[in-house]
């Protein structure tokens, strides 16, 4: 009895109106989709969130090993730059010498500049005007200020300031400097003979003193006190627009310059310097200077490498844009 009800009950149930049609499995097939894709965006959206740090942290190494060589490869080209400067100045085997002449009121009217080789015995050279604008280097801690150049040995430290300043405004090392009193000077050149010194055109200027000094055209013999006298004399132009030029000053000392190391004899350098303010192994340079026969002497005229420009009230001369560095490598070059 219970069999037959059951059957009963199935045929019923077959017969009822129930069907899952197509478009029923299309929507169910969508629904698992949905819920699937639901599903990966919550697992993309927990992972991002989760690497963020990470991803982060991954950039800053990144950036931080780029700086890192980025100065790794300053710091290599700033030190090949300075062993290229110190190898090119080995192997011309250049020193150089800063010569002083100081006036009566303890400034510094000449500053000439010279580098020589040993090997060949050439000698290079430029004159550095009184005027030029110049960096002062502090004693102790400090930024260094600027100061005209004839006014440092007087007020900023003496000879070695004013090497220490010229060093700084060329980039170049100066390995020994000597300053002179003019009277000195002048007494020296005294010992050894007249200079000969040749002009293309007449110059008329006036001293210190306010005398006036006319040099004809040709060779000109002058003694200690006149050489001395225009190797610091101001360049001025006088009525007639006659100049006295530092070209005019850097023929002067180049022919002074020969006078000297032909005549003075290695062995009377230290008694010839006395007491001078100088580098301590000054008079050993000399002796070898002195005791190398010159093969060539050249100047180095820089009147083009400056301009004029204005501080508070007054005109000074400094080197234009990148003339430093081109007057340096004239200096220590011996080709």
């Amino acid at each position: 009895m219970e069999d037959k009800e059951l059957e009963k009950s199935l045929k019923k149930f077959h017969n009822a109106d129930l069907k899952f049609t197509h478009e029923d499995r299309e929507k169910v097939f969508q629904k698992i989709e949905n819920h699937h894709n639901q599903k990966s965006k919550l697992l993309l959206s927990n992972l991002s969130r989760r690497a963020a740090p990470l991803m982060a942290a991954a950039v800053l190494l990144t950036l931080s090993i780029i700086l890192a060589y980025s100065l790794i490869g300053d710091e290599s080209n700033q030190a090949s730059d300075q062993a290229n400067q110190e190898a090119a100045t080995e192997l011309n085997d250049a020193t150089t010498l800063l010569l002083l002449l100081e006036g009566q009121d303890n400034r510094t009217d000449l500053h000439l500049l010279m580098s020589y080789s040993k090997s060949n015995g050439s000698i290079n050279l430029i004159s550095l005007p009184s005027d030029m604008y110049v960096p002062v280097i502090p004693a102790g801690e400090g930024e260094p200020d600027m100061e005209k150049l004839t006014n440092i040995h007087a007020y900023r430290g003496g000879g070695e300031s004013v090497k220490k300043s010229i060093s700084k405004a060329l980039d170049l090392k100066i390995d020994h400097y000597v300053t002179l009193e003019e009277n000195d000077f002048a007494n020296l050149l005294n010992t050894i003979g007249e200079t000969n010194f040749k002009l293309n055109e007449k110059k008329s200027l006036f001293s210190f003193d306010g005398s006036q000094i006319e040099l004809p055209k040709g060779t000109n013999y002058l003694d200690g006190e006149e050489a001395a006298s225009l190797l610091t004399i101001s360049t001025v132009t006088n009525g007639n627009g006659t100049n006295w030029t530092e070209q005019d000053k850097l023929d002067l000392s180049r022919s002074v310059m020969v006078n000297m190391l032909s005549h003075v004899k290695p062995e009377s350098v230290g008694s010839l310097l006395g007491d001078t303010d100088s580098s301590p192994d000054l008079t050993t340079i000399l002796t070898g200077l002195a005791s190398t026969k010159m093969n060539t002497m050249r100047t180095i005229s820089i009147e083009e490498q400056l301009e004029s420009v204005l501080k508070g009230e007054n005109y000074f001369l400094q080197f234009k844009e990148g003339s430093a560095e081109e007057i340096k490598s004239k200096l220590i070059n011996f080709e």
